[in-house]
């Protein structure tokens, strides 16, 4: 899915793959979030959009 599909109100489902690529999400990098996204590798989640900024497409 491309961030021009992505509609304001419509709910998602998505998915973590089990091995995120090391380069691109390290612990450094990513700060707080890492922890959580390490928990939820290999599952499914609802994602509610609320708002989205279309100058950061």
């Amino acid at each position: 899915m491309r961030t021009k599909d992505v509609r304001v109100g419509e709910t998602y489902r998505c998915g973590v793959p089990f091995a995120l690529p090391w380069r691109r999400y390290r612990p450094e990098t990513m700060g707080d979030s890492w922890w959580p996204l390490s928990w939820l590798r290999g599952t499914y989640f609802p994602l509610a959009v609320v708002d989205v900024d279309t100058a950061a497409r």
